[in-house]
């Protein structure tokens, strides 16, 4: 069979019996880019499951460190406050049994439900429509919860779903073929990592078997899928073992758009920040100076850091806190040869406090000018003043002519 242009290409870029690195891979995806529209990238990761089991399906959900590029409708089932909740949120659809009857009569036009519980038998009513569509909100992926607010903020942000399939596999979006190569990185290794922390009990054996990683009009490209989380180690173990200053903080609600902003102004700081993976932070971290901050990798982290600056992660992070209550500070780290400093929120406030380099040179100019400058002006004010005493003089004496 003669190859189109599209598959010839894809032979010569991806060798099909070969296994990438998760670098090789998606840099091999876009070599392989044809299309004029900007196509999803997907994964999908083959499971050591039994997928006839019912205690061994998986299923869950990611806030990805980038989002999916996509824009998510929400629907929320709610009432009362939950409602005014969720419509501050950023809900796209809040309603009952207005909905219900809505998406009866053939509406369709939301890609995410969320349902407070005491809403699920409304849901209930519509579940043969909204199941086979995988619409239906599942408390496993936070879709029933109390917390709607919370709950719209994710898939806002850029959440992917994911459950098993039959042939025990989960397919799971991860973003863009125009995202960065390291914007698509992160994304792939917090999927990864939230499936390999949801392995059932009762797998035996190897988990995560094999991972494929392509594009809406790409090819599949085969991934070493052992090599990601060592390689997710050995970078924050670097990242680590050089940094003079680390902060620590709390940012499960923030946005992709907050991030996105707060990147920008550290990386005009040479400063970086990485939502961690706590599980593999934790073996990261031993026998580096950042080893003193295991305790407090719980919940959602994220780690502010620079290799130079003692100062700009703290001086940045203490001004981004109290101006968005949706970060707090958590734990620090300041390095000086082998002398390893921690810091706690207060400390870190100080730091931020301290007045930046250009103020320090500014203010001992001034110090140091200062006492010239009062010098000048008083030995110039002599000449001025006596002037003025000799005058008053010439004209008291006129007055008493």
């Amino acid at each position: 069979m003669k190859q189109t242009k599209r598959h010839k290409l894809f032979s010569e870029k991806v060798e099909n019996t070969m296994l990438y690195t998760l670098e090789e891979g998606i840099k091999k995806l876009k070599e392989c880019k044809k299309s004029k529209f900007d196509e999803n990238v997907d994964i999908v990761i083959k499971l050591g499951i039994d997928p006839k089991k019912t205690d061994q399906a998986i299923r869950g959900a990611c806030n990805l460190p980038h989002g999916t590029g996509k824009t998510v409708r929400v629907l929320v089932f709610a009432k009362g406050d939950k409602e005014r909740e969720a419509k501050e949120a950023g809900a796209d659809f809040v309603g009952g049994a207005d909905l219900s009857e809505k998406i009866k009569g053939g509406w369709l036009e939301f890609d995410r439900v969320i349902a407070t519980p005491d809403m699920m038998g409304e849901v209930g009513k519509i579940g043969k429509i909204l199941g086979p569509r995988n619409l239906m909100p599942n408390p496993k992926t936070g879709g029933v919860t109390a917390d709607v607010a919370r709950a719209v903020g994710d898939l806002k942000k850029g959440q992917a779903q994911f459950k098993s399939d039959k042939g025990a596999n989960v397919h799971v979006p991860v973003g863009k073929l125009s995202f960065e190569e390291g914007k698509l990185k992160d994304n792939i290794m917090s999927v990864v990592d939230t499936v390999n922390r949801l392995k059932p009990s009762a797998s035996k054996g190897i988990y995560l078997k094999g991972m494929v990683i392509s594009s809406t009009m790409g090819p599949g490209i085969k991934i070493n899928i052992s090599g990601i989380a060592e390689a997710l180690r050995r970078q924050y173990h670097e990242i680590f073992s050089q940094a003079s200053s680390c902060i620590l903080i709390e940012t499960h609600k923030l946005t992709v758009a907050e991030v996105t902003e707060i990147r920008k102004l550290l990386s005009k700081e040479n400063c970086g920040f990485k939502v961690l993976k706590n599980r593999i932070a934790v073996k990261a971290a031993a026998g580096t100076p950042f080893e003193q901050a295991v305790p407090h990798l719980t919940k959602t982290r994220a780690l502010i850091y620079s290799a130079k600056d003692v100062v700009a992660p703290s001086k940045i992070m203490s001004k981004q806190v109290k101006q968005n209550n949706k970060m707090s500070l958590v734990f620090g780290t300041l390095v000086s040869g082998d002398r390893v400093q921690t810091l706690t929120p207060a400390d870190i406030n100080a730091l931020g406090n301290l007045p930046s380099k250009e103020e320090l040179i500014a203010k001992v100019l001034y110090v140091l000018n200062a006492p010239i400058t009062n010098f000048v002006r008083t030995i110039n004010e002599v000449p001025a003043s006596f002037a003025r005493v000799l005058q008053a003089t010439a004209d008291s004496r006129q007055s008493a002519a």
